[in-house]
């Protein structure tokens, strides 16, 4: 078996590693082009490509389906042959497969899940081409909430990433991931731990990925937030609103900034400073109806704060300008009442 192995052509290797890192079982001619990303003027040479794999018996078939034979599994595996090199038509079929889905996710995504994981398990060798399958995978766990399993290839993805640069701005993003996942598990001191090597990674470039740094910041201060910590929580809030305000002023920079505004409004009146929880929610309403944002935004939630956090602030400036009075007039009802309190037992 190993002697027929070492025979087979660059493009027969390919498909026999390839079809090895993945499940074993029956593929369609049609699945097989799909997969390998064959185009139409190839489909002859391909097919007679795995008919000669069929040949030979490497790959077993049925009808107008083909499969690798589990014999030749272990040897594929123990030959080394299972690498980024040869499955990287698979991977980037998977990557692209997995690209920009959205809830509920079909059977078709599910298997692509599936076929992802097992390449990743499968391949031992480490590539960015890898470490953006993971992310795929894990990004699609995020959104079924599936944490604990995202959290696997999460730490996957950046294992890869750290072997090859450990400032690679990539890596960035995943620790902002790790970050997303470990406050959704609910261990918020590990978020936070995340977020800073997200934001040590960003800021060791200067400014050439401020464009990043914006969404750092503002994960980092949600963080903060959920441990109870506000003043941190504006500081990077504030942070995040700077840089945001430094790009161009087109209509999903506003709405993003507002986003921004309406936030840091929620953590300066958790911190008891009502002025600034004013200015800032009127900062995002007076942003939200001048641009006419769609209706992603709660503007009914947001209004009703505004309206709060206003009504709050003018007792605060009316309790100010007339505070003496009223602290004089406070001690005078005390005093009478004490006055009459005591005359009823004289």
């Amino acid at each position: 078996m190993n002697s027929l192995i070492n025979k087979l052509n660059n493009k027969e290797i390919e498909i026999i590693a390839s079809l090895a890192a993945i499940e074993t079982k029956a593929y369609s001619v049609n699945k097989l082009f799909e997969m390998f990303q064959i185009e139409s003027y190839e489909h002859l040479d391909f097919f007679e490509t795995i008919h000669d794999l069929s040949k030979k018996e490497v790959l077993g078939n049925s009808k107008d389906t083909y499969y690798l034979n589990i014999d030749y599994k272990n040897i594929i595996f123990n030959s080394n042959l299972v690498n980024t090199e040869n499955c990287s038509v698979l991977i980037n079929y998977f990557y692209n497969k997995l690209k920009n889905t959205k809830l509920p996710f079909g059977d078709d995504i599910k298997n692509a899940t599936k076929q992802s994981e097992l390449l990743l398990e499968s391949i031992e060798d480490e590539s960015i081409a890898l470490a953006n399958l993971s992310i795929r995978v894990y990004l699609k766990h995020n959104l079924s909430k599936n944490y604990q399993t995202a959290l696997k290839y999460n730490k996957k993805a950046i294992q890869i990433l750290k072997s090859i640069d450990k400032l690679h701005p990539r890596l960035a993003l995943c620790y902002r991931d790790s970050s997303f996942i470990y406050s959704k598990l609910g261990e918020n001191q590990t978020a936070l731990k995340y977020n800073k090597k997200d934001i040590h990674i960003l800021e060791a470039y200067s400014g050439k990925y401020n464009y990043l740094l914006g969404d750092s910041y503002f994960a980092i201060s949600r963080t903060y937030d959920e441990l109870g910590d506000f003043s941190k929580a504006i500081e990077y809030g504030k942070k995040a609103i700077q840089i945001e305000k430094s790009y161009s002023k087109n209509k999903s920079k506003l709405k993003r900034l507002s986003a921004l505004y309406n936030n840091l409004s929620h953590y300066y009146y958790m911190d008891n400073d009502i002025k600034n929880a004013s200015i800032y929610i009127n900062k995002a309403v007076n942003l939200i109806k001048k641009n006419k944002f769609d209706s992603n935004f709660d503007l009914k939630y947001i209004l009703r704060n505004q309206k709060y956090f206003n009504s709050l602030y003018k007792l605060i400036v009316v309790f100010e300008k007339y505070k003496y009075f009223i602290l004089g007039s406070a001690l005078i009802l005390t005093i009478a009442l004490i006055y009459f309190i005591v005359s009823l037992f004289l």
